[in-house]
């Protein structure tokens, strides 16, 4: 079961300083490209790079689940999973967000 209280969403270019505070408290340079970032309240607390899959996430506000559902996501985006329409409707406008209910098992 995944936290539903998460909010998955596509980066847009207002994102730069979101994804290099993630970036620089895991040690890493800022991903490039199409990324999905995991939000708890509003917060952002992981970020998975769909190129690479590289994983960014908060070590004071992540979890294991927003992790796991943010691979989970990028499996399916990626075309290897069944249920990829919702996805890749996400990936079409970068104002949209997914509740992490919706992926639940």
């Amino acid at each position: 079961m995944f936290d539903t209280a998460l909010r998955i969403r596509i980066t847009g270019n207002d994102d730069h300083q979101t994804l290099a505070q993630l970036a620089e408290v895991n040690g890493r340079s800022r991903p490039r490209g199409r990324v999905l970032v995991a939000e708890r309240a509003g917060l952002p607390i992981a970020a998975i790079a769909l190129t690479t899959g590289i994983v960014l996430a908060d070590p004071r506000n992540s979890s294991i689940g927003a992790e796991r559902l943010l691979r989970f996501l990028r499996y399916r985006l990626l075309g290897q999973g069944s249920q990829r329409e919702p996805l890749r409707s996400l990936l079409r406008s970068t104002a949209a967000t997914l509740p992490a209910a919706q992926f639940g098992h």
